[in-house]
């Protein structure tokens, strides 16, 4: 599909950006079941919510005060 679109895609370019990626989601996935076993369900569920609407807030300040725009906006 990358090359009918005249993108040229090889696997140390994915692997580049997949790897690092996927030790991020082992860490995460880690973590959350280092809390589950530590604190039980409800502090592990409160920390994750807190953590990744964090995550989520600093990643919009990130897009938004590194010049790109966001889909649907105009400016």
């Amino acid at each position: 599909m990358a090359e009918k679109r005249g993108l040229m895609l090889t696997f140390w370019k994915f692997f580049r950006v997949a790897f690092p990626l996927m030790l991020l989601s082992i860490l995460l996935c880690s973590g959350y079941m280092l809390l589950w076993v530590a604190f039980g369900v409800g502090w592990a569920a409160f920390l994750s919510i807190t953590l990744t609407l964090l995550l989520g807030l600093l990643a919009r300040l990130w897009w938004r005060y590194s010049g790109q725009k966001e889909e649907g906006t105009e400016a």
